[in-house]
């Protein structure tokens, strides 16, 4: 059987109408890899997109992809209207069953073989396990410096049991959208806390063209503060109160060797309140990034590969 594979694929990509797209346009290529992997794509989108693009559910049918509308409010209605992912993962425990579901970027290609990929690992994948996977970009340098390897800043996909949802969505700030920064950070971070155990699907898996960013910095910071919050009151609430002290000295940023310990809660303060410059409270937000990919890369184990009965020195002959 197909594991379920959630994601949200933009109407319009690479300057690509999906709806009048032909078959080597961007969406197609990336759902096709998908089929190929082995995976049941499923769309996630908000009435208000499919209102603006009407033919986008007939699209993804044709394209075999299912098509899932959500009556909820955009977390920002100038912008496209993004999910928030705390409606996503209340939709997606409403469409999955039992096994293992995964959630990908909808810029994703899965390449390799399907036998030994992403959802051969699912298939396997233990009730107190989940699987995450950074993408690797291919294409020019950008002129910020981005370049072809394995983006090192957060994951593009995501695999888990549909029982964890209930438990990670107190942990889950309300601002999170999926398709901009920060929730593929607090959503591993809250599996983590609750205490699932994070699997790392091998580098090269999932594929990325190289873009320009599709968010600001102050945005960046807006976001990151409350999913910060929101994740640190939630983990003040975990039994025992040590686990809870280290989980929120695990998610806190230091500003280096250079800062005297004194001026640390200060510094942090400061960056953290609403008033703050966007230059202090990015460069905070830039340790804090590098604090929750170190705490959840250092918690992961390289996945298992698939079961190969050939390979297995104690198979019978």
């Amino acid at each position: 059987m197909r594991p379920l594979l959630f994601t949200s694929i933009p109407p319009r990509h690479q300057g690509t109408d999906f709806a009048a797209a032909e078959g080597t346009a961007p969406q197609l290529v990336t759902i096709r890899s998908w089929l190929e992997a082995g995976f049941r794509p499923v769309s996630i989108h908000l009435a208000d997109e499919i209102a603006r693009h009407p033919r986008l559910p007939d699209a993804l049918h044709a394209a075999a992809v299912d098509c899932v509308v959500l009556e909820v409010a955009a977390i920002e209605p100038a912008a496209p209207p993004l999910c928030p992912i705390i409606d996503l993962l209340q939709a997606i425990h409403e469409q999955a069953d039992e096994a293992p579901f995964a959630i990908i970027n909808a810029d994703i290609r899965i390449a390799g073989p399907a036998q030994d990929g992403p959802a051969a690992l699912m298939h396997r994948l233990a009730d107190d396990a989940f699987l995450i996977g950074q993408r690797t970009d291919v294409g020019p340098r950008r002129a910020d410096g981005v370049r072809e390897g394995v983006f090192p800043h957060g994951f593009d996909f995501l695999a888990l049991h549909r029982r964890w949802i209930d438990r990670v969505l107190d942990f889950l700030s309300p601002s999170l959208a999926f398709g901009r920064p920060w929730w593929d950070h607090y959503l591993p971070l809250a599996l983590i806390a609750c205490g699932a155990r994070p699997r790392l699907v091998a580098p090269g898996r999932c594929r990325h063209d190289i873009h320009d960013n599709r968010w600001d910095w102050r945005h960046y910071c807006s976001v990151g503060k409350s999913a910060l919050r929101s994740f640190q009151a939630a983990a003040e609430r975990l039994d025992p109160p040590l686990t809870a002290r280290r989980w929120v000295d695990a998610t806190t940023t230091e500003f280096g060797p250079f800062v005297p310990s004194p001026c640390v809660d200060v510094l942090r303060r400061l960056a953290l309140h609403d008033a703050a410059p966007v230059f202090l409270t990015a460069s905070f937000f830039k340790r804090q990034a590098a604090a929750n990919m170190k705490l959840i890369l250092q918690s992961a184990l390289p996945a298992a590969p698939p079961f190969n009965p050939a390979s297995d020195s104690r198979a019978a002959p």
